[in-house]
């Protein structure tokens, strides 16, 4: 996935940046009002000292720098490939290219502009440093969520043998708090068919991440049911969890489901690793309720990613009583569920979401099949 970093990252990474070339005296106030941090003021005064000397290098970089530094990466790299033009040869701008390409997430055009620096640039502090954040970008699972603000809006169809024909669907709107924080506020129906009888259950709730330092992350969540008939009242979750270099994540789920009548507990661990383009995702649930016995189920999910903007996936689950995909009354003995998905991006900004949902479920000698598809559209912004 492209993946612009925050202004305040950027910035300090390009004042690490050493300057090439002789600065010619005309673009030294560039320089200095981008290190004073006016970065539109640099960029300007950039602009100004190519209007007197267009063939000035070392100007067009300290426009690269400055256009860097405000995200507007891409112009960035169209103002340092002007500086190339006139010195082919500089190590340090094309050290300044290939931090672009990194930036923007285009792993594989950094490390080619890399292998193109000069006799003696390849063992340096920057290149080695450089080169090592790539390959932990390149270990690291794409970040579906990269803008970290989004709204979502999906509808399905549920098909059941015995059963009439049902609907769901789901908003959700996703905002980034802050550069650690991500919040979500969403609102879901779901009608189902029970006998000649339909149901309709409105659920509204919300969900949280941050994530501190050092690798540790927290998610809580929950939602509350307007009126249940066969949803829970309520339900609620707590995830404390470590993020490893090399795309390895755990998880550890604490989940309260309440239904009118009783509630279940359930604990709920889970390992995310990531072997680029492949993700395999497994969880395992154990359900604890008082007076009853202890409730299993396992689900496993594969996904790969053709490139950034096409991302597919396959599960499998097993459960006796229920899968807690969702919160749900307990009504079999035991379950078998497939699962498969695809999403897909029209642009940066825009992805279809498509998924596959079945599930076979026996009860008091009844066998019922279930099948729910669902699309929708999310929106970056």
């Amino acid at each position: 996935m492209t993946r612009q970093l925050s202004t305040i990252f950027i910035v300090n990474v390009v004042f690490a940046l050493a300057l090439s070339g002789p600065a010619l005296a005309e673009c030294t106030e560039a320089m200095e009002l981008r290190l004073g941090e006016w970065f539109v003021e640099a960029e300007q005064a950039a602009r100004d000292c190519l209007e007197r000397r267009p063939e000035n290098a070392e100007a067009w970089a300290e426009l690269a720098r400055s256009l860097a530094v405000q995200g507007r990466l891409a112009e960035a790299v169209e103002a340092v490939d002007q500086a190339l033009v006139e010195h082919p040869h500089s190590g340090d701008y094309t050290l300044l290219l290939a931090r672009l390409w990194y930036w923007q997430g285009e792993h594989e055009r950094a490390i080619q502009t890399l292998s193109s620096l000069p006799v003696g640039w390849s063992d340096t502090h920057d290149v080695v440093v450089l080169r090592r954040e790539i390959d932990l970008a390149l270990a690291a699972p794409p970040d579906l969520l990269a803008s970290k603000s989004y709204f979502l809006v999906q509808v399905g169809y549920l098909a059941a043998s015995e059963r009439p024909e049902g609907w769901h669907f789901r908003h959700a709107l996703g905002l980034g708090v802050t550069q650690r924080l991500l919040a979500e506020v969403n609102f879901e129906g779901i009608r189902r068919g029970f006998g000649q009888a339909r149901f309709t259950d409105f659920m509204v709730g919300g969900a949280s991440e941050y994530r501190f330092d050092a690798g540790y992350r927290m998610r809580a969540g929950g939602a509350y049911t307007l009126n249940p008939r066969f949803s829970p009242l309520w339900n609620a979750y707590v995830e404390p969890g470590f993020v490893f270099e090399g795309g390895l994540e755990l998880g550890l789920r604490f989940w309260r489901i309440e239904f009118e009548q009783a509630g279940i507990n359930v604990l709920n661990p889970g390992v995310v690793k990531y072997l680029g383009p492949w993700l395999f995702d497994a969880r395992y649930y154990l359900g604890i309720e008082s007076g009853q016995s202890l409730r299993h189920s396992v689900l496993g999910r594969t996904g790969y990613f053709f490139h950034d903007d096409l991302h597919v996936y396959l599960g499998a689950g097993l459960a006796n009583h229920a899968d807690y995909l969702e919160g749900r009354q307990i009504s079999h003995e035991y379950g078998l569920i497939g699962l498969s998905g695809i999403e897909f991006g029209f642009s940066q900004r825009l992805h279809m979401l498509v998924d596959y949902q079945y599930r076979h479920e026996a009860a008091s000698e009844r066998v019922l099949g279930q099948h729910r598809i669902t699309a929708g559209l999310r929106t970056r912004f």
